[in-house]
């Protein structure tokens, strides 16, 4: 019975049809059958996942099931710490994810909640009130004012009847009904004025109608069917992880064949060999990764929150971060669902009414002049007639103010509270006698009052109607004939107001001297006066309009689906911004004639969509998702539940939206709020890129791991870590600054960047080679360091350089104590990863731009790693577990100079990278609009971390480099130079990071785009001061070594004549390397108030604007004086003690770069 035309017959004939009575209804007996046949008028519910299933699902994912099959492997082989703690993370994720989805699917029972429970029907010629489960088609019902409707069905008779349509349709207008048949066959719901729909209410009147369809064959009904069928993919992030995890099996498949064969070949013992091979396939799997994912959306969502974005699903959060299509319901979305007068025509003049919604705040204005007096009491005229023929209320509730009655009989209100109309007091003074209800053939609504000794007519109504009854128009105080010019201009507006989807009612009033006995139309609204014109619209949000331009920036398409009338549709679509570069607007009508693939041709062309159904919604979405886009779909109302939930991301309204929307989405705007969409958006675009961070974290980290292990079997070395080690590292030390990294700052421009596309690799190409490449770092640091314990420098360094480039394997005898490489081995592998997390903040700039300290929970985490970390070498139960040993502060400066190694460089392969910039295009010179400023305040203070940590290093090498050609002795040891890099260099370059001088930086000239970071005269700076610094360590080596003379005779033969002159040493060499060493110190202390400015004299700029230059000199300088003066790091760094007059050497040699460059930048400034 469903797909029948009822609205097309005539009610008799639905009475025929259906076989009942419109008198007495149906017999009992009959409804028994009734009910038997058709069923309760309920709705289906679809059964849930039962919990214990959701828990087991929450298994069914490639890397856990790999996690789970190492776990069983190492229970075989009775590796039981390793064992349970992979089950533990596995376990923890499980319950996480559990937790998350436990209310997932919650759509049908909302429904339920929409159903009346109690209705009013005719049986066997009388009326009881039956609960609304028991209606079924045939029955006669009742409905009056504030009743839900029950079911559909055909009106019979029909009195003033409106229906709020809005959660069915998303009108928000009260629909008109009427019992009159309607012709057209294939008219959509709104449309549909004979009939009524189950779920709606009555706002107005009242009605008898004859249901003809019940339950799951309603409209409502067939909503739930789309809900039930809205198909549910898998999330971008879902889809590549579980892509990511099928291929890390195989390469730890490779490792484990490739490791267990090689220690076979060895002819080592095959159960170790075993167990190595599982403990490399261990260290190669990210343990921590599905919770580390898990947990950075869950903290996510709780930032969300804070932005009145509610998230229901976790994975939802990453499919934001790549949508790149956005299908917006208008009603209550883009608009406040809240009918606002927005002109008022009176005495020949058009008034603009400011303010928005319910709320009496606003003020009335003619052309933007404040109304005169004879305006105002005009306007007072038009708002009282308008307040006295009303049956709304307006009220406050919860600071918030509500329409009690129909919205457009709220909007007259609200504007007379805004011109101090009181409508309690109008109705005291005029107490109403008798009312003309609206009714949809008359288009028009009367009231008559009493005013002692006349009575008062006052109408309101269709504005051609209301001119058909006026002879007369009040203006300027007074009242004349109306004429056939006052009837052009009236219309003239009504016209214009009317093409600007405003919504326009004419007002009238009139004088009695007497009532009539039976008041009726025809003789009551008669030569009426008119008053004016009031028109009204539901209002677009105010943010609305930037959120919709923000979306374009972000390279976000814009579609509003409404069921509104295509020229409403078309005036706020234009206000909004949606129709740019002659985007079309359609309707529901139009859009049925359309196929699926012709639909999904012109979707990109179609901005706004008019007079839509439910089913539209869908086909309208599923035209996007075939173009591969990922579409986020905002609504509501019911007929919004079933797109949004078959969106790729659904979005409901908290406030207004309804209980179905809300649990067939994805995300809740609390808010209720279009602006809340696009920060969810750029949330979601934030955590996906912090997502990418943890995972290019923990996988080069392992990379490191497993490499470590790789080269140390085919070195034909022992082992330098432990299997239980390495599952400390992967599970204690990385899982917090992961996790860390899960929670950065978002990138500000981070919705300047276009939508990257669903199907992008979470791991592409060339963060699969940085992974790599930070991999080998770090093992190229923890071996570099096992090694340089286990046989010394000059050993390490054989084994390396004839292992990679001669290709012979060099056997020589340990030198060190195995057990104390191995704890150095292990402590350098896990503060390499640590600083390795720095780097992965990002991947192209450097950590002085970005910020040292803006990531405060990193820091945290670092913090308590390192701590967990020194805690097992130090705790006496721990130490046996993890087979390590007490370590020395001489071990841990050590430790600290090789882990930084993987840091340094990399600041130094990204200076490169950014070298490489291509010119700028079109968005990109966009930003550069925009972030100008920034980047020209920005630029020169980055440079200068950079300048100085690079023309330090250069200088080392330098000196060294000049030693070795001179064949000097070295004048600096290895662990000079690491203590160099690591505690000297690092405090000033923090500080030169956050240096003040920005003064004319604004002033500069616009470099070029495509201008290279490091340019030639940068380069040529660096390599100056560089050999400045060199210079000034060999002087004052050279000095303490030879003498003044043979110094210079030494020079001169060397560098001018080719001839190398042997002399013997004149004074001691561990002091002349004590001074070097304290010279270079030294020097790069003062060189880092030269980097404050490549022209301007530090005088100039002023030796205290810095506070923290000075702050980190001081800290430097009396770190350096600690290893001379504590007898414990003499032996330890080789040095001697200084007297007064090594101190005045070494201050005089090391102030010389500063005086030279401070003369040559005098130099520069002239020129």
């Amino acid at each position: 019975m469903d797909n029948t035309h009822w609205y097309t017959m005539q009610a008799d004939e639905v009475i025929r049809k259906l076989e009942t009575n419109a008198d007495t209804g149906l017999s009992h007996a009959e409804v028994k059958n009734r009910l038997k046949k058709y069923g309760h008028n309920q709705l289906e519910e679809k059964k849930g996942v039962s919990p214990f299933m959701l828990f087991l699902g929450q298994f069914n994912n490639f890397i856990v099931l790999i996690l789970i099959a190492a776990a069983i492997v190492s229970g075989v082989l009775k590796e039981w710490d390793d064992a349970l703690a992979i089950i533990a993370i596995v376990i923890i994720n499980a319950i996480i994810g559990f937790i998350q989805e436990y209310r997932a699917e919650k759509s049908l029972a909302a429904l339920q909640k929409l159903s009346a429970p109690f209705s009013r029907v005719t049986r066997d010629g009388e009326v009881h009130s039956i609960p609304s489960r028991d209606v079924v088609p045939g029955d006669i019902v009742l409905l009056d004012a504030g009743d839900y409707v029950p079911a559909d069905g055909r009106l019979y008779s029909s009195y003033s009847l409106s229906t709020q349509e809005a959660s069915l349709t998303g009108e928000s207008t009260p629909v008109i009904k009427s019992a009159e048949p309607l012709p057209n066959p294939s008219l959509p719901i709104g449309d549909r004025k004979n009939m009524v729909f189950m779920g709606t209410s009555v706002t107005n009147g009242k009605a008898k109608y004859v249901v003809v369809t019940t339950g799951m064959h309603t409209e409502l009904g067939k909503i739930a069917s789309l809900i039930q069928g809205a198909r549910k993919e898998a999330t971008p992030l879902q889809h590549k992880l579980e892509v990511f995890g099928r291929k890390l099996v195989y390469v730890c498949l490779g490792i484990v064949a490739l490791i267990f064969f090689l220690e076979i070949w060895r002819k080592g013992p095959l159960l170790e060999a075993f167990l190595m091979s599982v403990s490399l396939a261990v260290a190669a799997i990210p343990e921590g990764l599905p919770a580390i994912v898990t947990i950075a959306l869950a903290l996510g969502v709780q930032r969300m929150v804070r932005r009145h974005v509610l998230i229901r699903k976790l994975p939802s959060v990453e499919t934001l971060g790549c949508a790149n299509v956005i299908c917006s319901d208008k009603t209550g979305t883009l608009t406040q669902n809240e009918m606002t007068i927005r002109k008022i025509f009176a005495n020949g003049k058009t008034f603009d009414v400011s303010g928005a919604g319910y709320a009496p705040t606003g003020d009335f204005s003619y052309r933007g002049i404040p109304l005169s007096e004879t305006d105002h009491q005009t306007l007072r005229k038009v708002l009282e007639i308008g307040v006295l023929c009303n049956n709304a209320h307006l009220k406050k509730v919860d600071s918030t103010w509500k329409i009690i009655g129909d919205p457009t009989e709220g909007a007259i209100i609200s504007a007379a509270a805004k011109a101090d109309v009181c409508k309690e007091a109008l109705e005291k003074k005029f107490p109403l006698i008798s009312e003309l209800p609206f009714d949809s053939d008359r288009k028009k609504m009367s009231t008559m009052r009493s005013m002692p000794p006349e009575f008062l007519v006052f109408t309101k109504g269709a504005p051609d109607v209301i001119m058909e009854d006026c002879t007369k128009i009040y203006a300027k105080g007074n009242v004349r004939n109306l004429t056939e010019e006052d009837i052009r201009v009236i219309l003239d507006e009504n016209n214009k107001m009317a093409g600007a989807a405003l919504r326009v009612l004419g007002i009238a009033f009139k004088t009695l001297d007497h009532l009539p006995e039976k008041p009726t139309p025809d003789t009551i609204e008669k030569d009426m006066i008119f008053a004016g014109l009031v028109a009204m619209i539901d209002p677009p949000r105010p943010e609305a309009k930037d959120a919709v331009a923000t979306c374009h920036r972000a390279c976000i398409t814009t579609v509003m689906i409404t069921g509104d009338h295509k020229n409403t549709a078309r005036a706020i679509g234009e206000e909004l911004g949606f129709l740019k570069d002659n985007l079309k607007v359609i309707d529901g009508m139009e859009l049925d004639t359309l196929s699926d693939e012709t639909l999904e041709k012109e979707a990109p062309k179609i901005a706004v969509y008019a007079r839509v159904s439910a089913e539209h919604k869908i086909r309208i979405v599923r035209a996007w998702k075939k173009q591969g886009a990922v579409v986020a779909m905002t609504g509501d109302g019911v007929n919004d539940a079933p797109a949004v939930k078959e969106a790729s991301i659904g979005i409901s309204m908290g406030i207004t939206g309804t209980d179905v929307t809300k649990e067939a989405s994805d995300i809740i705007i609390t808010n209720d709020n279009f602006a809340s969409i696009v920060a969810a958006v750029e949330e979601g675009r934030g955590i996906y890129d912090n997502i990418k961070k943890s995972i290019h974290y923990l996988l080069s980290c392992n990379a490191g791991e497993v490499l470590t292990m790789l080269f140390a079997s085919l070195f034909n070395l022992p082992l330098p870590l432990f299997p239980i080690q390495i599952l400390w590292i992967n599970i204690a030390t990385d899982g917090l600054p992961a996790l860390a990294l899960g929670v950065d700052t978002v990138d500000p421009h981070i919705m300047r960047r276009q939508a990257r596309r669903s199907t992008a690799q979470i791991i592409d190409r060339s963060l699969g080679k940085l992974i790599v490449l930070q991999g080998f770092l770090i093992t190229f640091s923890t071996l570099l360091a096992y090694l340089y314990v286990l046989y010394g420098f000059d050993a390490a360094f054989d084994t390396f350089y004839n292992t990679w480039f001669n290709g012979k394997t060099v056997s020589y005898e340990l030198s060190g104590d195995i057990a104390r490489a191995r704890t150095i081995a292990f402590c350098v592998m896990v503060i390499s990863q640590l600083f390795q997390s720095f780097n992965c903040r990002n991947a192209r700039r450097s950590l002085f731009a970005i910020g040292p300290f803006t990531n405060k929970k990193l820091l945290l985490a670092v913090g308590i790693s390192l701590a967990m970390q020194v805690s097992i070498i130090y705790i006496p139960y721990f130490d046996t577990i993890f087979k390590v040993i007490p370590l020395e502060l001489g071990d841990w400066i050590l430790i600290f100079g090789f882990s930084s190694l993987t840091f340094i460089i990399m600041e130094i392969i990204k200076l490169f990278m950014r070298s490489t910039e291509v010119p700028m295009g079109v968005a990109a010179a966009e930003v550069a609009k925009i972030a100008v400023d920034e980047v020209k305040s920005m630029y020169a203070t980055i440079r200068k971390p950079i300048h100085y940590l690079l023309s330090c290093n250069a200088g080392e090498i330098l000196a060294i480099l000049f030693a070795l050609v001179l064949k000097l002795p070295a004048p600096l040891f290895p662990l000079h130079i690491l203590w160099i890099s690591v505690v000297t260099n690092i405090l000033p370059s923090l500080a030169l990071s956050a240096d003040t001088d920005g003064s004319r930086t604004i002033n500069l000239s616009d470099r070029g785009s495509a201008k290279r970071f490091m340019d030639k005269r940068f380069f040529a700076l660096i390599l100056l001061q560089s050999f400045l610094i060199a210079s000034s360590t060999l002087l004052a080596y050279l000095y303490v070594l030879y003498g003044g003379i043979p110094l210079l005779l030494a020079f001169y033969n060397n560098w001018f004549t080719g001839k190398v002159i042997p002399y013997e040493l004149h004074g001691d060499i561990a002091h002349a390397r004590t001074i070097a060493f304290f010279v270079v110190v030294i020097s790069q202390l003062f060189h880092s108030f030269n980097c404050r400015n490549a022209t301007h004299s530090l005088l100039r700029i002023g030796v205290f604007t810095n506070k923290k230059l000075l702050l980190a000199i001081a800290l430097s300088l009396a770190m350096q004086m600690s290893v001379i003066y504590i007898p414990y790091f003499h032996d330890i760094f080789k040095i001697t003690l200084l007297g007064v007059e090594d101190w005045a050497a070494i201050f005089g040699f090391s102030s010389l770069t500063f005086i030279l460059m401070e003369i040559i930048k005098c130099f520069i400034r002239k020129k």
